[in-house]
């Protein structure tokens, strides 16, 4: 919701209406005595500050937009790679135009998360075809980070270079950038989780670079990829942004193993509705 303060209009308008009230109450001679004129002329100057005010607040409001507080789905791939998303509906009128979100890790701290960061990706057994993640695994940091969605608007081509001998420099995009229509949902990818033999997760969190599609053979870059055991909850707020939008959209999860374990539980025994329930626990704000 936008700060009051922040909504263009709505200081003269507050000023108005006190200078209204004080010429209005100086007319009438009520505790105040001032000449007629001098009373018209502040009533005269709060009405149109007034007036105003009220056109800048009615041009805000009819110009911008919110969206709806995000729901949380998942989608399941070759029944081990588990994609949580946000579904962002744009409830009203306007369209939000270069929609960005990032998300800020503010729970483990840098050093914790060093440790539980993949050591060697050639030797991960999921072979995700990057080869190799974002973050630095010897001071990493995740601040600010851009997101991407499902289904971007504008996306930003850039070279990317392989190491291949036919084909040293392929293309790939971000993907980080898209448009909300009114009434549409918006598909923000977050992170995906892979149950483990170790009896712990690994979890992959999403990037610019987006999340790969059929036979897309462009690399698409994991922000970062780490193991997740008990005890450990992966605390982590999202933050989205766009032209049109009244104000930012703000959510957190806590992502913790029990909280998995109901899910991958679930959606084994075809109770993907009950998953769906647990997931929203996920979101703590």
């Amino acid at each position: 919701m936008a700060s009051i303060r922040s909504v263009p209009g709505i200081v003269p308008l507050a000023i108005g209406i006190v200078i209204t009230c004080f010429g209005v109450v100086s007319y009438l001679k009520v505790l105040i005595i001032m000449p007629e004129v001098t009373s018209g002329l502040f009533i005269g100057v709060g009405v149109t500050l007034i007036a105003t005010g009220l056109n800048e607040v009615s041009k805000f409001y009819s110009s911008t937009t919110v969206l709806e507080k995000p729901i949380l789905d998942i989608e399941v791939f070759n029944n081990k790679v588990y994609r949580v998303s946000a579904l962002l509906r744009n409830l009203g009128s306007v369209v939000i135009r270069d929609a960005k979100a990032v998300m800020e890790l503010e729970n483990p701290d840098s050093k914790t998360l060093s440790n539980m960061l993949v050591k060697d990706c050639n030797k991960c057994f999921t072979r995700c075809g990057a080869g190799m993640y974002l973050v630095n695994k010897v001071n990493p940091r995740i601040k600010g980070e851009p997101l991407p969605w499902a289904i971007p608007e504008r996306p930003v081509e850039r070279p990317v270079l392989t190491g291949t001998i036919r084909a040293p420099v392929t293309r790939t995009d971000y993907v980080h950038i898209t448009s909300i229509s009114p009434h549409q949902i918006a598909r923000l990818l977050l992170f995906e989780f892979i149950p483990l033999d170790s009896n712990r997760y690994l979890i992959r969190f999403f990037s610019e670079y987006g999340a790969p599609g059929p036979a897309d053979p462009s690399p698409r870059f994991y922000r970062a990829c780490l193991y997740l055991g008990k005890g450990t909850v992966l605390k982590f707020r999202v933050t989205v942004v766009g032209e049109g939008l009244r104000s930012p959209l703000q959510f957190c999860l806590a992502v913790q193993k029990a909280f998995l374990d109901e899910i991958l539980k679930s959606v084994k025994g075809g109770n993907v509705d009950i998953a769906i329930k647990v997931l929203q626990r996920l979101r703590i704000s």
